[in-house]
C-alpha cells in the first residue's frame, strides 16, 4: 500500500495537487500509509470518530478562510527557486515541500529532508 499511495504522491506533485484527507472512522483506514499523500503535497490530515466535532469544523473553516480580498488564505502549486554561489549545494529543505528532481551543480548528490 505505501508503494501505491508514494507512486500517487508523485502524481499529485507533478499535476500540481495538493491533498487534504478528513477521515471519520472507528476503524483503522490506512493512514499510516496514505501520509505521504498529505506531508509532500502541502495539504493536511484530519481524523475523528464524528463529522460534528469541533476539531473538524475548526480545520474545515482555516482550510476555506479568505483575506480581507476575498482569495482563500492558502497557496497552492507555488515554486521556489535557490540561487547559489558556486561553492555551495542545497541538499534539502524544512516545511512542506518537493523535489522537482532538476539536477544542476548546485544539487547535491545526499538529499536531506
Amino acid at each position: 500500500a505505501s508503494k501505491f499511495y508514494q507512486a500517487l504522491t508523485q502524481r499529485a506533485i507533478k499535476a500540481g495537487q495538493t491533498v487534504d484527507i478528513f477521515a471519520f472512522t472507528l476503524d483503522q483506514f490506512g493512514l499510516h500509509e496514505m501520509r505521504t499523500l498529505c506531508d509532500k503535497t502541502g495539504g493536511i490530515a484530519v481524523t475523528n470518530e464524528m463529522f460534528d466535532s469541533q476539531n473538524f469544523k475548526d480545520t474545515y473553516r482555516k482550510v476555506f478562510d479568505k483575506n480581507e480580498n476575498g482569495e482563500l488564505r492558502y497557496g497552492f502549486c507555488g515554486e521556489t527557486s535557490i540561487h547559489l554561489s558556486k561553492e555551495l549545494k542545497i541538499s534539502g529543505a524544512i516545511g512542506p515541500c518537493t523535489s522537482l528532481k532538476k539536477g544542476s551543480p548546485m544539487v547535491s548528490d545526499t538529499e536531506i529532508g
